[in-house]
C-alpha cells in the first residue's frame, strides 16, 4: 500500500535508439548494395523494408493508439509508392498518387484544431514559387499531378508547424520531429523534380539524395508520432 505522503518524481532514462537498428540497417544497405543496380523484385523488396520495419515499429509498440493509427496507414500508402516508382517510365503517376495519399493521411495526424493563417499562406506562395520552376519542364500529365501532390504536401507541413505551436500537450521532442520529417519530405520530393525530372544531376548521386532524405522524412514523422519512445526518457519513480 502507498504511504499517504509517497510523491513520484522523474528521472532522465535513455531513450530506446537501438529499436531504431533495423531501420538504419536495412536503409543504409539498400542505399549502398542495392540502389546502384536495375531495379529487381529483390531490391524493391529491400527498398520497402525500412518503411516496412517503421510500420511494424509502431503497430507493436503504440498498440494501435494515438497518432500511430493513422500514421500507420500513411506509412502503408508510402510503402505502395516507393514500389511504384522504381518505375518512374510507367508508373510514376500512380506512385505519385499513393504518396498523396500518405499526405492526406499525415495532414489528418497533426489535424486543424488550432490554424494560423498566414503560416499556410506563406507556405503556399512558397510551394507556388517552386511549381514556376517546375511545371515548364515536366509533361502534360505531370502539370496537373505535380500541384495537386504541393498542396498536400505543403499543407501537410503548415498542420505539422501549427502542431509544434500550438499542442503543448504533445511533448517537444516530437513536435519538433513531425515538423523536421515534413520539411525533409518536401526537400526529398523537391530533389526528385529538380534532380530526376529535370536531368540536374547523374541518375545515381540524385537518388542517393532522394532517397537518403525520403527515408530520414518517414523516420522523424513515425518518431513524432512515438509517444512511447519518447516517454522513456523520463522513468517515473515513487518517492516515499
Amino acid at each position: 500500500m502507498k504511504s499517504k505522503n509517497s510523491k513520484t518524481m522523474s528521472l532522465p532514462g535513455k531513450l530506446p535508439v537501438h529499436h531504431l537498428l533495423p531501420f538504419v540497417i536495412t536503409a543504409a544497405a539498400f542505399l549502398i548494395l542495392f540502389l546502384p543496380k536495375q531495379p529487381t523484385l529483390q531490391n524493391v523488396m529491400l527498398k520497402c523494408l525500412p518503411v516496412l520495419y517503421l510500420m511494424c515499429y509502431l503497430a507493436y509498440t503504440e498498440k494501435g493508439r494515438g497518432e500511430s493509427k493513422i500514421v500507420i496507414p500513411a506509412l502503408a500508402f508510402s510503402l505502395i509508392g516507393d514500389g511504384l516508382l522504381n518505375f518512374p517510365g510507367t508508373l510514376f503517376v500512380e506512385g505519385l498518387i499513393a504518396f498523396s495519399f500518405a499526405q492526406v493521411l499525415y495532414t489528418a495526424t497533426f489535424g486543424f484544431k488550432r490554424i494560423n493563417v498566414w503560416t499556410g499562406i506563406t507556405l503556399y506562395g512558397a510551394s507556388g514559387a517552386l511549381l514556376l520552376f517546375i511545371i515548364p519542364n515536366v509533361n502534360a500529365t505531370l502539370k496537373i499531378a505535380v500541384p495537386v501532390y504541393a498542396l498536400l504536401i505543403f499543407t501537410m507541413l503548415w498542420r505539422a508547424l501549427d502542431r509544434y505551436s500550438y499542442a503543448e500537450d504533445i511533448c517537444y521532442e516530437r513536435r519538433l520531429c513531425s515538423v523536421l520529417g515534413a520539411v525533409v519530405f518536401i526537400i526529398s520530393d523537391a530533389c526528385i523534380a529538380f534532380l530526376q525530372l529535370m536531368n540536374l544531376m547523374p541518375k545515381y548521386p540524385a537518388q542517393i539524395i532522394i532517397l537518403s532524405t525520403y527515408f530520414l522524412a518517414q523516420l522523424l514523422l513515425t518518431l513524432g508520432a512515438a509517444k512511447k519512445f519518447w516517454d522513456a526518457k523520463y522513468r517515473i519513480k515513487e518517492k516515499k
